[in-house]
């Protein structure tokens, strides 16, 4: 029983973080010249493409982290277990790509979701 509340904790924060995600990338990003330095984007880099490109990012975060709660409010462990899946592809993905670069990034939005599954597979 435990294992399982560990697990539901570790998805619900894996779902914020990605909450926390939609708000930096569609809501900030665009707007904020310190968010934009964070992502090594210029201010002469910052247009209406990349604008769009964070917006459409952050919406995809948003909607992985609702599928996340969905799941978690609905006692449906295989489709949180998918989503985790994806989370954690999703910051390997990041990892690789950027050489390491981003790695707190990768390691903030896969620790809680590679915890998650660990857990979910030793009950």
């Amino acid at each position: 029983m435990e294992h399982l509340i560990s697990f539901e904790l570790l998805s619900g924060i894996a779902g914020g973080v990605h909450v926390f995600f939609f708000i930096v990338e569609s809501i900030l990003l665009p707007r904020s010249v310190a968010v934009q330095k964070i992502f090594g984007i210029t201010k002469d880099h910052m247009n209406e493409s990349v604008a769009l490109f964070s917006i459409n990012q952050g919406f995809y975060n948003l909607m992985l982290a609702l599928a996340t709660f969905y799941g978690l409010y609905h006692g449906e462990h295989a489709l949180v277990e998918g989503t985790l899946f994806i989370l954690l592809g999703a910051a390997t993905v990041l990892i690789i790509t950027t050489s390491g670069k981003l790695y707190r990034g990768a390691i903030l939005q896969g620790g809680p979701p590679l915890a998650a599954l660990l857990l979910s597979r030793t009950k």
